[in-house]
């Protein structure tokens, strides 16, 4: 995730993108794991992905491009972390993640896909309920 501009930046755009990547990875995708590479002088980044649960991996240290993992565990245990920050922004947020999909979502089996997983998931396997918009 690169955000570059500095009105973003230095928002909760950052917060609200991470905590959807993180969500679509680990609970739609059921990814095991995800990985990101920040340059070891970028201590804004790390400082921030690491709340989020990322650690540097075996022998990466002296790296200038290190990677870091945020283990399947790890982002239960840190995945409050960017909705709690998220509330303070959006006073009357739920745990809600809304998916808007347009006609083109219809037609390419996207809007299917996703109501079918949905239809499946149970409160254990979900941290997030998603509702979709059409």
């Amino acid at each position: 995730m690169f955000i570059w501009d500095d009105e973003y930046l230095n928002s909760h755009i950052p917060v609200l993108a991470s905590s959807v990547m993180g969500y679509f990875n680990f609970n739609f995708l059921h990814n095991s794991f995800a990985l990101c590479k920040m340059l070891r002088s970028n201590t804004r980044a790390i400082d921030y992905n690491k709340r989020f649960g990322y650690k540097i991996c075996e022998g990466q240290e002296k790296e200038e491009n290190q990677l870091y993992k945020l283990s399947r565990e790890d982002y239960k245990t840190h995945a409050t972390t960017g909705r709690s920050m998220l509330r303070k922004i959006y006073r009357d947020m739920d745990d809600s993640i809304v998916v808007e999909l347009d006609e083109e979502d219809k037609a390419n089996g996207v809007k299917e896909f996703i109501e079918k997983y949905y239809s499946k998931s149970s409160s254990e396997n979900a941290l997030v309920p998603i509702w979709v918009v059409q």
